[in-house]
């Protein structure tokens, strides 16, 4: 969307960020798609962090801690879900699924 200012500056509204600025970079393939140069230096720093890194980061495994205040209970809980569980020492308990595992 193209704006005027009343000192006759054309402001346009950048696709990311919906702030009007006065200098905006269309897309190659979509013109229609414009950003402001911070989103479009937002976006210049996080493709160079992803090919620093490799590519995109993905989270291959997830084990979540819960705190409880009783961990009898809860183990039973879990037991009666159909979970296995593993002690390792006396206050905490492993739980696992196949594809859970859940420190208690």
């Amino acid at each position: 969307m193209l704006l005027s200012t009343p000192s006759g500056e054309v402001m346009t509204t950048c696709a990311c960020c919906d702030l009007d600025k006065p200098v905006t970079v269309a897309l190659h393939c979509h013109p229609e798609t414009v950003l402001c140069l911070d989103c479009l230096d937002w976006l210049q720093r996080h493709r160079d962090k992803q090919v620093r890194s490799g590519g995109p980061v993905r989270v291959l495994n997830d084990e979540s801690i819960f705190l409880v205040a009783d961990v009898g209970r809860a183990k039973d809980h879990y037991l009666k879900l159909g979970f296995t569980t593993s002690g390792q020492r006396p206050a905490t308990t492993t739980t696992r699924t196949r594809s859970l595992t859940a420190t208690i």
